[in-house]
Order: C-alpha cells, then structure tokens, then sequence
C-alpha cells in the first residue's frame, strides 16, 4: 500500500482531481439522443472508452484515500454525455467517494452536454455543490440546480473549512457539435466578485473551483472559457489565493493578476487517462505562517499497467507565500 507523503501537522490537505469520465452512457429514450449526444456517443464508441478506463479512476480514488486528504476538490466532467442515468451513476460514485462535508463538485461542459426540457439531472448532486449553511440559523444548505434549467443559476457556492473559502463556479453550457467552451456569465460573476470579497474581508484563503482553463494560451479555441477577461478581471479587482481547473487533462500552471500581485492558476490531469497523457491529480498543504499562508502542490502522477496500476509523486514545489496583511476585498 502506498504511504502518505509527509506534512506538517498543521497543514490542510486539499486533493484536486478532474475529469473522471466515470460513466457509461445508458439513455431512456431516443429523444435523450436527438441533439449533439448522438456524435458525442459514436466518439466515446470509438475512442473515449479505451482511454478513459475506470480500473485508474479505482486506483488513483485509493491512492488519494493512502493521502489522507481533509477536503476533495473535483473540478468537473464525471460524466460522458450528461445524461440522467449518468448523474446517477456519478452520483453513486459520489457517495463512495465522500459526504458532501468532505467532497466539493463543481459541473464541466460533458455534465452540461445537451439542453435539457426539464430540470437539469445535476440535481442529483446537490449534496456535493452547496452552501454551507448560514450561521447561526437553523436553515439547510441551499442546495444547487433543484429546478433550474440553467445549471449555473445558483453558483457560486461558498464551503469555509477553518480559515479557507472553497468557491465553486459553473462554466457548463451547452455547446454545437465540435464545440467544448464554457462561460460564467454576468449574473455568476457578479455573485462571484461578491463572494470573495466577503472572504478577503475575513482574511480567508480563497480558493476557486473552475472547470474551463482561465488562462491565456493554454488551450484550443473551441474549448476556451469565453468570458475569460472578464473573469481575470473580477480576480484582478478582488483577489483571490489559488484557482483550480480541469478540462485540459494534463498539469498546467498559468496565473491571474491580483490587487497585490498574482494567484496561481492549477490545471489538474484528467483522473482516469491512460494515454496520450497519464492520470493523476495534486495535492495541496496549505498551512498558516507567521504572516500569513504556504502552499506546496505535489503531483501524483499513474505509473504500471493495465491491472497494475499505481500513482507516484512526479513535481512537488511551493508556490509564493501569500501575505495576510496583503488580502484585502474591492
């Protein structure tokens, strides 16, 4: 069995996985299929299945269980095609995976893959994307996508765990056939530049869940995040400690201006490839200091073969201390 990696005592561990593709597409009726799935569902025929195989997800979700992480971040796409009967079965997984006190999801573009006539399967997991619950009140956590068409109508949700502020946002939209891009939209990202706000004023580390890569560059025009600057333009404005990604399946590492300097943007590899590129996702200590916060991001990376596999540390670094004195809200 593999041993965690060592830490300092008072460190929070965050593990950071993205695009799982967990999931077998199994639709009702043919109507579920009258739209962009039906291609989508030939490429998983013909390619996505061999190389998205549930047997790493198995052995990559047990090495993160040997690291003994006290938050889950998964940034997006655990389905194929976003279908109900899929949300179901990610939904399952879920469940094995963690409670919604340890375990924070947010949508990618394959939850989202097609319009929906009905309320959007993501409700399935409500207990994974939502609010805490308000202090110092009796009422429930307000729960994400109940009956919303528009799976982005209630982000972003705010998780605080001691002094760090997880916030998830949703760029899952429906897109035409070839297209993979996202968008927060104005409604979210006013809400967005709300919420971290509110946790720079507490001196919180914020950390952003995102599924599209928010950096320049770093990925193909049709699967870009297409209100980019606006969204560097909130952070810009705000600030914020870390953001976490998917959707590109590999390791990436871009960053964001902040009022007082700039944040760390981590792309996470997808959670089940065997090729071209290999699973893996990080992991995060992020731990208090006399002034303010250290960060140190390790990659555990696949390594073996088909019924053998296992995950090894590949990169480990400590990004720039962040100044408490330094967080500060618009």
């Amino acid at each position: 069995m593999t041993s965690p990696l060592p830490r300092s005592a008072n460190a929070w561990r965050l593990a950071h996985l993205s695009d799982p593709h967990l999931t077998v597409p199994d639709w009702r009726h043919w109507r579920e299929m009258l739209n962009k799935r039906a291609p989508g569902y030939l490429a998983w025929r013909r390619r996505r299945r061999h190389v998205h195989r549930r047997e790493i997800l198995d052995a990559l979700v047990q090495d993160i269980g040997c690291q003994q992480p006290d938050h889950i971040a998964l940034t997006g796409d655990l389905t194929q095609l976003g279908l109900a009967s899929e949300c179901h079965q990610a939904r399952h997984w879920l469940e094995q995976l963690g409670d919604g006190e340890t375990v924070s999801v947010i949508p990618g573009n394959h939850d989202t893959y097609a319009p929906e006539r009905g309320a959007s399967p993501l409700s399935l997991w409500g207990p994974w994307m939502q609010d805490d619950p308000e202090p110092d009140t009796s009422s429930p956590s307000r729960s994400c996508l109940t009956q919303s068409r528009d799976n982005r109508a209630a982000f972003p949700w705010v998780r605080r765990r001691g002094g760090i502020s997880l916030i998830g946002t949703s760029t899952a939209l429906p897109t035409p056939w070839t297209m993979a891009t996202g968008g927060l939209g104005d409604a979210q990202l006013e809400r967005l530049a709300e919420c971290l706000s509110r946790a720079g004023q507490r001196g919180d580390y914020r950390i952003v869940m995102i599924h599209h890569v928010p950096c320049p560059g770093m990925i193909r025009w049709r699967k870009r995040l297409t209100d980019m600057a606006a969204f560097r333009q909130v952070i810009r404005r705000c600030g914020v400690e870390l953001v976490l990604h998917g959707h590109a399946h590999r390791p990436l590492l871009g960053w964001l201006d902040t009022p007082t300097g700039r944040a760390p943007a981590l792309g996470a590899p997808s959670a089940s490839l065997s090729h071209p590129e290999p699973a893996g996702y990080a992991l995060l200590d992020i731990m208090p200091i006399t002034k303010g916060w250290s960060t140190t991001v390790t990659y555990r990376t696949l390594s073996g073969h088909s019924g053998h596999w296992h995950f090894t540390t590949r990169d480990s670094a400590r990004l720039p201390d962040v100044n408490a004195s330094t967080i500060t809200a618009a």
